[in-house]
């Protein structure tokens, strides 16, 4: 399976040109391996957004499709709290989940108000949502007794698992309704109707090494 789950309308060589996720552009005449002569012209044109040139070719690395995938959604009463369970689960947990997502208490409420009578409602609070995969549903619970202790630490308030197909589809419709359920809001209150414009942006965090060292600050 091709790792990242895109938003709707994404596609492979739009990821690649605004750096959205990891990948590796072939054939263009990189740099030889230990010389500083030359530009390395892979890492120049991820990120250029169209600016450099059209990239005609990318490949890709796959992953194997695990047996076995949940979602679970785990709630916390802050922004802060969240983020930091994942950037433990990240950096110190050895886990490789296949996703996680992280949605603030005003996408769920416009999630919410987005579902039909009969769809399951969120709790309207900072939310992570992970994609949790393995050979068997053991090795998958074992998984995430790791994310809760760690969540723990962050005030979780409290999580909920999938158990099956259906009921990934219902956790994971947080995340997948949620630039939707924003533009279906703005249809709702601006006077315009036809006038909802959306910009949409990543975000990159800095780690500073306190106390200065020998290590550079790094961008992720």
């Amino acid at each position: 399976m091709f790792g990242p789950d895109p938003g709707m309308g994404a596609s492979i060589g739009g990821m690649a040109s605004t750096s959205a996720t990891d990948g590796t552009v072939v054939k263009t005449r990189q740099r030889p391996r230990k010389s500083s002569a030359g530009y390395d012209t892979t890492r120049l044109f991820i990120g250029s957004e169209g600016t450099l040139g059209i990239i005609t070719e990318i490949t890709v690395k796959l992953h194997v499709k695990p047996k076995k995938e949940f979602v679970n959604i785990w709630l916390f009463p802050t922004i802060k709290d969240a983020a930091a369970t994942a950037l433990d689960i990240i950096s110190k947990s050895g886990l490789k989940l296949n996703a996680i997502e992280i949605i603030d208490h005003t996408m769920a409420s416009f999630v919410n108000q987005a579902s039909g009578d009969d769809a399951k409602k969120f709790l309207e609070t900072p939310t992570l949502i992970f994609k949790v995969g393995g050979n068997d549903e053991n090795a998958i619970h074992e998984q995430v007794k790791i994310i809760e202790k760690i969540a723990k630490n962050h005030n979780l308030i409290r999580y909920e698992e999938s158990h099956n197909d259906d009921d990934n589809q219902i956790l994971w419709a947080a995340r997948r309704n949620g630039l939707w359920s924003t533009f279906d809001f703005g249809s709702k209150i601006l006077e315009d109707k036809n006038d909802v414009q959306i910009w949409t942006t990543d975000i990159a965090i800095q780690f500073q090494i306190w106390p200065p060292s020998s290590v550079k600050p790094m961008m992720t």
